[in-house]
C-alpha cells in the first residue's frame, strides 16, 4: 500500500472515532446481509461471500459441501486476517483475531497461487478492508507468504522492529492455520529463504492431502474450552485493555491456565521439525492465591514440580509463560536465519495459547518490552539462554464481564 492509501485509511479509522458521525450503522448487526465486514451490494462476490459465511458458522472442521477448495481458501485467509473490532475508547482501536503491538499490523498475508500461465499473488492489505481479488486463472496449488513492513511500527520500537513484525507473521499464520483446517484443509509449515521484506516461512495449502495428527491435535486443544462458532470465537481473542496491569487484571483458575498451557504445548509439538529438542522451552508461572509473595515456576516440557522464582521480576499479571530460547541449539539446524525463524516460531506457538484463551473467554496479551536479564536471573536460566517471548494471561474486570463481547468496540 503506498502513502497515500495507508494516510487515507488511517483517516478512515480517525473519521469513526468518538463523536464524529459515521452514519447508519444498520450493516453492524445485520448478519443476514452483512459477511466478513463487506456487503453484497458493494461487489462482494456471492461464491465467496457464502463460503465466508460458511466458516463463520462453522463449529467444527469440515469441507463445505459442493465448495472449490480454492475458494475456501481465501476464505480462510479472509476470516483469519480481517479487522474484527474497533474500540475508539482505548488507546489501541484495531483489533483482530491475533496480537500486534499497539494494534498496528506490520505483517501483511500473500496468498500465492500456481496455475497454468503461472504464478499471481492476492494481498490482503494492512486493514484487512477491500474484498480479494480471486486470480483469474484456476489454481493447481497455493501458499501462503508473510511480507513484513517493521517501519509501520513507531521509531522508539528501534532495532526490534523487524523481531515483532516476524513474531506477528507467526501469529497470524497459525491463526490461518486453524481458520483453514475449519474449512476441511491442512495446511503445512514450510521454511523458506527469509529477508528484509518477507518472513522465514509459508504455509502450504493441501487440500487433496491426509489430515495431519499434529495439526488436528492443536485445532482440537485450543478449541478446547469453546462452544462457539469460529467468528464468535475469534471475535473473543483480546489482549484485554491497553490500561490493564498487574492490579486491575482478575484472577485466572488452575483449570483456565491449563488450558492455555496444554495449546501452547500443542503448538510447540507442531513445529517440532523446526525446533531441536530443549530449543524452546515453555516456563509457565503464577502466584499463590492472595498475594505476590511466592511466584511458582513449572516447566511445562518436563516432568516439574515446581519451584520458587528467584527473585520478583516485573509482572504484568499473576499468571505467564515465559518462552526460553536456546540459540545455539536452534542456530545449529537454521544457520544464519536464526534471528529470523526464532520470532516466527515464538508468534506460532503463542498463537495457539491465545486461540485457546479466547475460547474460555479471558485474556492473553503477549510481550516483548521484558527485561530479558532480570527475568533469567529469576528463572535461573542458563547463561546462554535468551528470553524470548512471554504471553500474560487474565479475566475480564469484573464491571465487564456482563458486557456482550460484541460491544466491547463496535464488531465488525
Amino acid at each position: 500500500m503506498n502513502r497515500l492509501a495507508w494516510e487515507s485509511a488511517g483517516q478512515a479509522l480517525w473519521d469513526a472515532g468518538p463523536g464524529r458521525d459515521v452514519g447508519t450503522v444498520r450493516t453492524l448487526f445485520e448478519t443476514d446481509r452483512h459477511v466478513a465486514g463487506l456487503l453484497a451490494e458493494d461487489g462482494f462476490d456471492e461464491t465467496l461471500a457464502g463460503a465466508v459465511q460458511w466458516l463463520q458458522r462453522s463449529t467444527e472442521s469440515s469441507h463445505e459441501p459442493g465448495a472449490d477448495w480454492r475458494t475456501s481458501v481465501l476464505a480462510a485467509v479472509w476470516e483469519a486476517h480481517r479487522i474484527r473490532r474497533v474500540a475508539p475508547d482505548d488507546r489501541y482501536v484495531a483489533h483482530r483475531a491475533y496480537p500486534a503491538p499497539r494494534g498496528i499490523f506490520a505483517a501483511d498475508a500473500v496468498l500465492e497461487v500456481e496455475g497454468p500461465i503461472g504464478a499471481r499473488q492476492v494481498r490482503f492489505g494492512p486493514l484487512g478492508a477491500g474484498q480479494p481479488s480471486p486470480p483469474g486463472c484456476p489454481w493447481v496449488s497455493a501458499h501462503l507468504g508473510f511480507d513484513v513492513y517493521p517501519a509501520r511500527y513507531p521509531t522508539p520500537y528501534g532495532g526490534l522492529r523487524t523481531t515483532l513484525a516476524d513474531l506477528e507473521s507467526g501469529h497470524l499464520a497459525a491463526t490461518v492455520a486453524l481458520c483453514a483446517r475449519r474449512a476441511g484443509i491442512t495446511t503445512a509449515l514450510q521454511r523458506c529463504t527469509g529477508s528484509d521484506a518477507h518472513a522465514s516461512f509459508r504455509l502450504r495449502f493441501l487440500p487433496e492431502g491426509p489430515s495431519d495428527p499434529l495439526l488436528d491435535k492443536c485445532v482440537d486443544t485450543a478449541a478446547a474450552g469453546s462452544a462457539s462458532d469460529l467468528r464468535t470465537w475469534l471475535d473473543r481473542r483480546s489482549s484485554g485493555r491497553s490500561s490493564e496491569n498487574l492490579v486491575t487484571s482478575g484472577p485466572v483458575t488452575d483449570e483456565q491456565a491449563e488450558a492455555v498451557h496444554r495449546a501452547l504445548q500443542a503448538g510447540l509439538e507442531l513445529v517440532g521439525e523446526h525446533v531441536p529438542d530443549g530449543g524452546i522451552r515453555l516456563l509457565a508461572h503464577g502466584a499463590e492465591p492472595g498475594g505476590l509473595d511466592t511466584v511458582r515456576v513449572v516447566d511445562l516440557g518436563a516432568s516439574d514440580s515446581g519451584r520458587t522464582l528467584r527473585s520478583r521480576p516485573r509482572m504484568t499479571s499473576s499468571r505467564g509463560i515465559t518462552f526460553v530460547v536456546e540459540p545455539r541449539l536452534l542456530a545449529g539446524l537454521h544457520g544464519s536465519e536464526t534471528h529470523r525463524v526464532v520470532p516466527f516460531l515464538l508468534g506460532w506457538i503463542a498463537q495457539w495459547g491465545c486461540l485457546a484463551a479466547a475460547g474460555i473467554g479471558i485474556a492473553s496479551r503477549p510481550a516483548r518490552n521484558h527485561d530479558e536479564v532480570e527475568w533469567a536471573d529469576a528463572l535461573g536460566a542458563d547463561p546462554n539462554a535468551v528470553i524470548g517471548y512471554q504471553l500474560w494471561l487474565r479475566t475480564v474486570p469484573i464491571e465487564a464481564q456482563d458486557v456482550p463481547w460484541s460491544t466491547r468496540g463496535i464488531r465488525l
